[in-house]
């Protein structure tokens, strides 16, 4: 175990053997905190493709050892780097935008049924819309033709009792024509009526077809999922609630080496490493400023000339 833990981190062997306990715990700390996020994105990453985008076994492997050997380089260079407020802040932005993807992509898993039925009340609504649109418009050229035949009417009547049109008491042709004007309106819009009713008919059947064969979910884009879950935890407060719990879970063990890292103290081989730069530093100063002094030059110059 601890020769894994040794591979995993990237430390030499022959550094590890001299270093002091305190120091192998905690790397033996950062080797179990590093399997966290690792183990998270693998799960996330095999998740997301094969129940959101639909691949196959192996596809969907090959994503998830992508996610897992790139979450596995970034916490890397986060144990390597130092101790610092910058470092912490980009980790931690990371870490933020790492859960706010995991969390949505593993919720649209876990709120699959509720999903499922946003979507289908969603489509149930634009058919709806769509057929009500029809039938207003169907309505309105029922209104326009049963009022073009009320007047054709009223027009041969009109003529017949002679108190318009020709001026004469008459059923003869132009009154005959009126009335067969008036009846042809007449069919016409009687026609438009059992349209409207078959129109109906129809629009009641495809709401039933919709609710009994559902929504084909695999046409639906990664979008319109997530916008149907974020619709449904707003309007539902206990699956709100359910989100912003599994999101601060993601958050949390996104950041789980970060955490370790800043609450780990100094050990005995970090205040020797301080020792051996600040001595390194010093010497490399004083040889730099014993070679670069004037005096330095002119010993060098003496020393050509056989002096």
């Amino acid at each position: 175990m601890n020769t894994y833990f040794r591979i995993l981190l990237g430390e030499p062997k022959n550094r590890v053997l001299h270093l002091h306990q305190s120091t192998l715990n905690r790397l033996k700390t950062f080797a179990i905190a590093i399997h966290i996020p690792i183990a998270l994105w693998a799960t996330t990453g095999y998740v997301i493709a094969a129940r959101i985008f639909e691949f196959e076994q192996k596809p969907a492997l090959l994503v998830s050892g992508f996610c897992a050997c790139l979450v596995y380089l970034i916490e890397r260079l986060v144990l390597s780097s130092p101790k610092n407020a910058g470092v912490t802040a980009m980790r931690g932005l990371l870490g933020l935008v790492m859960a706010i993807i995991g969390a949505s992509m593993v919720d649209l898993v876990i709120f699959e049924r509720e999903v499922v039925l946003s979507l289908q009340r969603d489509a149930e609504l634009e058919l709806r819309a769509d057929i009500d649109a029809r039938l207003d418009a169907k309505e309105a050229t029922i209104r326009a033709l049963r009022a073009d035949s009320d007047t054709a009417r009223q027009a041969a009547n009109c003529e017949a009792n002679g108190t318009c049109g020709s001026g004469v008491r008459s059923v003869g042709p132009i009154y005959r024509e009126l009335l067969a004007q008036a009846d042809s309106l007449r069919d016409e819009y009687r026609q438009a009526e059992n349209e409207f009713a078959q129109m109906e008919r129809e629009g009641t059947a495809a709401i039933e077809r919709l609710r009994e064969q559902g929504v084909d979910t695999s046409k639906a884009g990664l979008l319109s999922r997530i916008e149907a879950l974020h619709r449904y935890t707003l309007e539902n407060r206990t699956a709100l609630a359910a989100w912003a719990v599994f999101f601060l879970l993601i958050l949390l063990l996104e950041l789980m080496v970060v955490f370790v890292k800043m609450s780990s103290c100094e050990t005995v081989d970090d205040l020797i490493n301080q020792v051996r730069e600040t001595v390194a530093a010093h010497k490399a100063l004083a040889y730099k400023q014993a070679v670069t002094s004037p005096l330095a030059g002119a010993e060098e110059l003496l020393s050509s000339q056989g002096y």
